[in-house]
């Protein structure tokens, strides 16, 4: 039998998950560079979303503005594309940072782990 209380918990415990797949849940075990990680990912995101279309719909009336109404709608296009590629990099930069920053970290504790793990005081 279908009750709201059920459809109620179904849809909390999705959205639970979602927020565990995407880093947003309070396990102590997650890495702060995995939150930060997670936060510069969503900036980009929304750059993208929300100023992508800004920009481009900007570019397009000024490029109709100055006489040439054929080629505003691809100008916009062209710019929202070429901010996609620009964030799309960043996003690799900040991501292969964080990475090499991840794997110093477990190189340390690796180090002060080791000889406890082998023997070998």
């Amino acid at each position: 039998m279908f009750s709201l209380r059920s459809a109620r918990a179904r849809h909390t415990s999705a959205f639970k998950l979602v927020l565990r797949r995407v880093g947003l849940d309070a396990n102590p075990l997650r890495r702060d560079l995995d939150r930060v990680e997670t936060l510069v990912t969503f900036v980009l995101v929304v750059a993208f979303v929300v100023v992508g279309p800004a920009i481009s719909a900007t570019e397009g009336q000024s490029i109709v503005r100055a006489g040439m109404p054929v080629f505003g709608l691809g100008v916009g296009v062209l710019t929202w594309f070429t901010l996609g590629l620009v964030l799309r990099d960043v996003g690799r930069v900040v991501r292969r940072t964080l990475d090499r920053r991840r794997l110093a970290r477990w190189k340390r504790a690796w180090e002060l782990m080791e000889p406890q793990w082998s023997g070998r005081l």
